[in-house]
């Protein structure tokens, strides 16, 4: 399992996905992207009977060298995603 304040790293930036699952449950998708370039996931799951499922944190991949915070938002709001929160050092 990743942690998101490993090795000195901070978070950049942080979007969030749900997705109904043919009326049984919800699925949430939280992708956290790092600035050593690495792109955290995290999976919780909301069941109608009111059970939560939440899956730690693993890594999902790599962004590629040179690629900027503000193009990974465009494109992740173009994709559906909602940016969560804007981290303090975001950009720095």
């Amino acid at each position: 399992m990743a942690k998101l304040k490993a090795d000195g790293r901070t978070e950049l930036a942080r979007f969030v996905q749900e997705t109904a699952n043919e009326g049984r449950e919800t699925v949430i998708t939280t992708r956290a992207y790092m600035s050593d370039g690495k792109v955290l996931s995290k999976y919780s799951i909301r069941r109608l009977d009111g059970t939560r499922l939440v899956y730690g944190w693993s890594v999902a991949g790599k962004t590629k060298p040179g690629v900027t915070v503000e193009r990974i938002r465009s494109l992740m709001q173009l994709r559906g995603w909602t940016e969560v929160r804007q981290p303090k050092n975001a950009g720095a």
